[in-house]
């Protein structure tokens, strides 16, 4: 199961504010219960209209859903970052080797040289 946005910061978001969509639904149902002793349709209206504490309590979404989409934007910095220093690393790791091959073709050409060199001319080889 995937996520329903390809970044983070939305994903987040979304998730945050489900979250909080909990706080309000869960104590407007207990207002309802407590002031009524029972839970309707007109309970729940008449414990949202009566409960300054629920109009504050029902903003819960709201700034979950931003505090969450905040730590969305730092999770896709992290994944930006982490995707660059992957891309760098490839590119560094091909041109350490290309210059390893070419640091080892030369010394293998310089060894050979040499060795042509030292051998003829070396009366104790004989």
């Amino acid at each position: 199961m995937g996520f329903p946005f390809k970044k983070d910061t939305a994903n987040y978001a979304l998730y945050g504010a489900m979250f909080g969509l909990l706080f309000p639904i869960a104590s407007t149902l207990l207002q309802a219960f407590l002031s009524f002793g029972h839970i309707s349709c007109a309970t729940l209206i008449k414990a949202q209209q009566t409960s300054a504490l629920l109009y504050v309590i029902d903003t819960a979404p709201f700034f979950l859903g931003i505090f969450a989409m905040f730590a969305g934007i730092q999770v896709d910095k992290i994944n930006n970052y982490s995707h660059l220093l992957e891309s760098m690393s490839r590119q560094q790791a091909e041109k350490m080797i290309a210059e390893m091959y070419a640091d080892s073709t030369t010394l293998e050409h310089d060894t050979d040289e040499l060795l042509n060199e030292v051998s003829p001319n070396n009366p104790d080889d004989k």
